[in-house]
């Protein structure tokens, strides 16, 4: 069985729909696409109109992914049929690019001991870095060593909005 690893997902878009057909594609519930191995605890209502004065519009989404979520930014291997929906796996290029909007993904796998950090932005330029962690401390209180130093601070709207060839 994979391990689990926890992510947190931060969405912006111009638009509403966007982000809340992007919480039915990681749910399984779209009809064209879908993301693999993906749970997802928030059920979207927190979409809202981003702090920064942007103009723009934010959600955070969280769950787990079987192993982590660096394959969502990979070509899609398997390219299946949702049995239940019909929809093809996609990756998250094809998705923001399709749905125009950004995303900025930070995860973490406790038991293969790593973080991973996703941009992609609504023209489907991304990046990955991933970085490995171990622990110290008590089970009770453990100490996270290694990783990212910002780890799950994620960029303001506005700049999240601009793309890379801006």
């Amino acid at each position: 069985m994979a391990n689990c690893c926890w992510f947190e997902m931060k969405a912006v878009s111009d638009k509403r729909e966007p982000l809340e057909r992007l919480l039915k594609i990681m749910k399984y519930e779209d009809d064209e696409y879908f993301i693999y191995r993906t749970w997802v605890c928030d059920d979207g209502d927190s979409i809202s109109e981003a702090p920064d004065g942007s103009g723009l519009l934010e959600v955070r989404y969280y769950g787990d992914v079987a192993w982590g979520p660096s394959p969502w930014v990979s070509d899609p291997e398997d390219l299946s049929n949702n049995s239940k929906t019909g929809a093809h796996y996609a990756n998250l290029q094809a998705i923001c690019k399709a749905l125009n909007i950004s995303v900025e993904v930070w995860a973490q796998e406790d038991g293969m001991g790593f973080q991973e950090h996703i941009y992609v932005d609504r023209h489907g330029n991304y990046t990955l870095d991933s970085r490995d962690i171990s622990f110290k401390g008590s089970e009770d209180d453990p100490e996270v060593v290694g990783g990212f130093d910002e780890y799950n601070e994620f960029e303001d709207a506005s700049e999240m909005w601009r793309c890379a060839d801006e």
